[in-house]
Order: structure tokens, then C-alpha cells, then sequence
């Protein structure tokens, strides 16, 4: 009989405002379960944080399996990637100071 492939799983919460990863929970083999009890432990652990935030539109709930977790993190890499929020007006000062400097090191001596 031909052993089935082991599989992770990860419960994740995720900001939507802050663009980052606020929980991660891994079941993997380091619980002390079978298979199919640690994919039951994943997924009464994914419809739990869903009824505690049941009522947030700020965050993302995901729960995914895979072959490791390293699959996961290159599969679903937004997740695990912290993103910096930048407003408009942040950019363009950033781009008129930059052309300024552009324009003291281009000007004739």
C-alpha cells in the first residue's frame, strides 16, 4: 500500500488594512496526531477564528495545506510579505526632492 503524502496546514489572519500577517498557526507533523486528526484540528481551529471575527472586514482568514510549508510561503507569498502603505502625497514629495537633487548635481559650475 502506498503511503499518502504527508500534509501542512496553515491558519492564517491576515490584515487588510496593515497588509501583514497578524496569526499564523502551522499543523504539521510535530502535532502527535494522524493525518486526518491533525486536518480536523486545522479545520475546527480555521471555523473558530472565523466566528471570533465574524464581524471584522479589516482581516483575511485563509487556512491552506500543502506538502510543506515552504509550498505554502512560495504559493501564497502575499501573506508572508510585509507591505509598507505609502500615500500619494508621501510619494510626490519624495519625487520632488528627488529632482531637486537631480537638479543641484546637473546644474553648471
Amino acid at each position: 500500500m502506498t503511503e499518502r503524502p504527508t500534509t501542512v496546514h496553515a491558519l492564517l489572519l491576515y490584515s487588510l488594512e496593515e497588509h501583514r500577517l497578524l496569526e499564523q498557526h502551522i499543523f504539521d507533523e510535530s502535532e502527535e496526531v494522524d493525518e486526518d486528526a491533525r486536518s480536523e484540528m486545522a479545520i475546527s481551529a480555521y471555523f473558530q477564528m472565523e466566528q471570533e471575527h465574524r464581524n471584522r472586514k479589516d482581516v483575511e482568514i485563509v487556512l491552506i495545506g500543502a506538502d510543506s510549508l515552504k509550498t505554502i510561503q512560495a504559493t501564497h507569498g502575499s501573506y508572508f510579505r510585509e507591505t509598507v502603505a505609502v500615500d500619494a502625497t508621501s510619494v510626490e514629495e519624495l519625487l520632488q526632492q528627488l529632482i531637486e537633487r537631480l537638479a543641484e548635481n546637473t546644474e553648471p559650475r
